[in-house]
């Protein structure tokens, strides 16, 4: 991939802080040309203390009025540089560190990368939004600058997001028309500079082209394949409209569209496909594909557009005819498609709800039925127990499937929140913990009556609590912690009881002779146990793109983590290696050591 950069003004005031370093003349030049270098260099750094003074007063005036300027850093894989924010705080209390581009004027959170606002140009104030708030904001500012440069969008724009950057751009991947298949590329969009720049094409390696058939990668392709076709040209792709289940009608945000129900027949095997039309009859949006294993789709029953979670917009529900592939028998199912403004969410976990209950038959009884669920979430309208909210979702998620599969896109933990409760980090880490707490339920369940694996899981569960903890410690002192870091813990939290259970049921990674997982994951530990030694002797983390300064507590600390994670490891790895059965929790550990951010 190509990285395109230009400088501009503020580039040039990265380059005056830099002065700040600059040695003065040699001494052999003459004493007037040494004069005249101190004076330009002097020049230079009053300018560049000029130039930060008012940089603090506008992130003071945008974001914090107690906010400081603290130096300086680089963000891995950009050029540009990044100066550093943070207010005084109480001992022992984090502060919220801000990073602001020199160059652009971007200011982002150091920890996520997240844009927030830009205080050279004018721009919305994203700081305070959270959640479906800042994500609906973010929408509104980038989907116009990634169709104005002709690419195109698979679905949803979450579902292209990749990551932030942490120099104030978004990576995306998208679609670049033209030629027979459209090409996937990256690339990086600037929100409030409007600047967008293509990385390069993503290209499939040959062994994910021979794993992937043809019939599954066309069916997860609709929504790319389709997108701006008419009628017309869905026919001449083979697309199969329904006409009695497709009509005009209203939906946010568009307003009036044409809802058009079809399938496409592949070797026989039938999927329903269905898109919303535009003014111009042409695709601009097609709903998320529903996984119905190996069922073949034979029908539509019925299709409405009706309120399933008492948030004021018009969801989808849709009740399809299946064919089983085995048996033969015809079953209805229902599919739900919850709008969260523009685009449109399935939960899985959700429509097997509907379906075991038995009232999928009419879309009456199905409403029905999803406002009861609706009220064993939120029994009161003014959602004031979200504690308990979050406990009912999390029983109603953690159904037989999800405890036996351990499919967190089955459980769409952060999807599920957005459509039924409150959507902060806060609440995705406490849903996330309760779903782990199902699970340890599930295997206290599955292990009564087998005591020498009972006591084995427990060895295993103890000693990978604490290696696990200890290095995402160590992972969050070098990623600077946040939020952020919290939710991701608490999914690695949960990764381990659903790995628990998978070694419980006897589920191994599938290997071969080239792939020794307990020496990739030796290797691995050495690698990390080094890392760890380093940077408490040298008390910094990192290396020249990415670094971190370490206190002498830090640094105390890392030192005496070390020290329990070495005898932990030993201890674990002298349980596995006669454990062929272990390869799944080697895999989790390796994981949690080769963690990037």
């Amino acid at each position: 991939m190509f990285r395109k950069r230009r400088m501009g003004y503020w580039g040039i005031i990265a380059l005056l802080l830099l002065t700040m370093n600059l040695s003065a003349c040699t001494s052999n030049e003459s004493i007037g040309n040494a004069e005249s270098g101190k004076q330009k260099n002097q020049q230079n750094q009053n300018q560049s203390e000029s130039d930060l003074e008012r940089l603090t007063k506008l992130m003071q005036t945008h974001i914090d009025k107690n906010l400081k300027y603290r130096g300086k850093e680089s963000v891995k894989g950009s050029s540009d540089e990044m100066l550093v924010f943070y207010a005084d705080v109480p001992e022992g209390t984090d502060a919220v560190r801000y990073h602001l581009n020199a160059r652009t004027g971007t200011v982002v959170d150091a920890v996520s990368g997240s844009p927030l606002i830009n205080v050279l140009v004018k721009s919305p104030n994203l700081n305070d939004l959270n959640g479906e708030a800042y994500v609906s904001a973010l929408e509104e500012l980038v989907t116009p600058l990634i169709l104005e440069k002709g690419y195109k969008l698979d679905g949803k724009l979450d579902d292209s997001f990749v990551g932030f950057q942490g120099d104030g751009t978004m990576e995306y991947e998208v679609t670049k028309p033209g030629g027979l298949v459209p090409a996937l590329c990256l690339i990086h969009v600037e929100p409030f500079t409007k600047e967008v720049t293509e990385e390069g094409e993503i290209k499939a390696s040959d062994e994910v082209a021979d794993a992937v058939s043809v019939e599954t990668a066309e069916m997860t392709n609709y929504a790319m394949q389709d997108a701006d076709a008419t009628l017309e040209q869905l026919a001449d792709r083979g697309y199969q409209m329904i006409e009695d289940q497709s009509f005009e009608t209203e939906l946010q945000p568009w307003g009036k569209i044409t809802f058009v129900s079809g399938y496409y027949n592949e070797n026989g095997v039938k999927q329903s496909v269905y898109h919303i039309l535009n003014s111009d009859q042409t695709v601009t949006y097609t709903l998320p594909v529903v996984d119905t294993g190996n069922d073949t789709f034979a029908g539509i029953n019925a299709i409405a557009f009706k309120d399933m979670n008492a948030d004021g917009k018009k969801d989808i529900q849709i009740l399809s005819d299946y064919e089983s592939a085995e048996s033969g028998v015809h079953t209805s199912r229902a599919a739900v498609y919850f709008s969260t403004w523009e685009y449109y969410t399935v939960l899985p976990w959700y429509n097997d709800l509907l379906d075991d209950s038995g009232h999928n038959d009419t879309i009456i009884n199905l409403v029905k039925e999803g406002r009861r669920i609706q009220g064993q979430i939120s029994p009161n309208s003014d959602n004031t127990e979200i504690e308990k909210e979050i406990e009912a979702l999390a029983s109603l998620i953690c159904n037989e499937k999800f405890l036996h599969t351990g499919d967190l896109d089955y459980a769409a933990l952060g999807e599920s929140l957005l459509i039924f409760s409150q959507n902060s980090a806060a609440d995705e880490i406490t849903l996330a913990g309760l779903a782990g707490q199902h699970f340890a339920d599930y295997r206290k369940d599955t292990l009564s009556g087998k005591k020498s694996l009972a006591g084995q899981v427990r060895q295993y569960e103890k000693l990978l609590s604490q290696i696990l903890e200890d290095a995402e410690m160590f992972n969050g002192i070098k990623y600077e912690g946040g939020s952020m870091w919290n939710t991701f813990n608490a999914y690695k939290g949960l990764d381990l009881q659903i790995e628990l259970n998978r070694y419980v049921s006897n589920e191994t990674l599938k290997t071969d002779e080239e792939y020794d997982t307990y020496s990739w994951l030796q290797s691995e530990w050495k690698d990390f146990k080094k890392e760890l030694q380093t940077a408490a002797k040298n008390k910094v983390i990192g290396n020249d793109d990415y670094s971190v300064d370490l206190s002498d507590d830090q640094a105390e600390q890392i030192k005496t983590m070390e020290k329990r994670l070495t005898t932990n490891m030993n201890e674990l790895l002298k349980l596995m290696a006669d454990d062929p059965g272990s390869t799944r929790l080697m895999q989790l550990v390796r994981d949690t050591f080769y963690t990037e951010m």
